[in-house]
Order: C-alpha cells, then sequence, then structure tokens
C-alpha cells in the first residue's frame, strides 16, 4: 500500500499500486481511500504534483487520470531522480 501526499505532505489518498512495464509510471489499481480527495486535488485546484510515501521512502511525482472503459484510472508518472556528483558531502574517497 502506498500514501499520495499532496507537495505539502498533507495525505490525499491511500492506494494499491503496481509498476506499469517499461515505464516511470505506477498504476493505483486500487484506491482505497481518498477518492473524493484526488477529484477536488486534479479538478477543482488544477494541481498534479504529488509525492508517493511508500515504506520509508518518498517520492515524486505528476499525477494523470483517464477513463479505461466505466473504471476511473489514476496514474502518478514519477519524477527521476537526479544524483548530484562532485559535492564535498558526496564524494567517496579511495
Amino acid at each position: 500500500m502506498i500514501v499520495l501526499l499532496d507537495s505539502d505532505g498533507n495525505e490525499l489518498a491511500k492506494c494499491i499500486a503496481q509498476s506499469m512495464a517499461d515505464s516511470n509510471r505506477l498504476l493505483m489499481s486500487r484506491v482505497l481511500r481518498g477518492k473524493g480527495t484526488l477529484l477536488r486535488h486534479y479538478y477543482a485546484q488544477g494541481l498534479r504534483s504529488v509525492q508517493v510515501l511508500s515504506d520509508s521512502f518518498v517520492l515524486r511525482g505528476v499525477l494523470e487520470t483517464s477513463w479505461l472503459g466505466a473504471e476511473r484510472q489514476w496514474v502518478v508518472r514519477l519524477t527521476p531522480i537526479k544524483a548530484q556528483y562532485g559535492s564535498a558531502h558526496g564524494m567517496l574517497a579511495d
């Protein structure tokens, strides 16, 4: 189970998610709690940025939605993590 958060860290929804093959997207295969909150975030507030909380890590992404048959499908397109090299704190000594 994952928790979708807004950019301020407020809970939007609890979901069952699965990664989509060969992509950087997570499909919310089931929204357990917060369907109305997701709709308000996406449509009423016009916001797309979300955070995905899973166990002890947080990923950032962009919320997307579409219809698949008669069901609304929620997807988070994950933002690539940018590695920083060469900083004094990130360098490894031989």
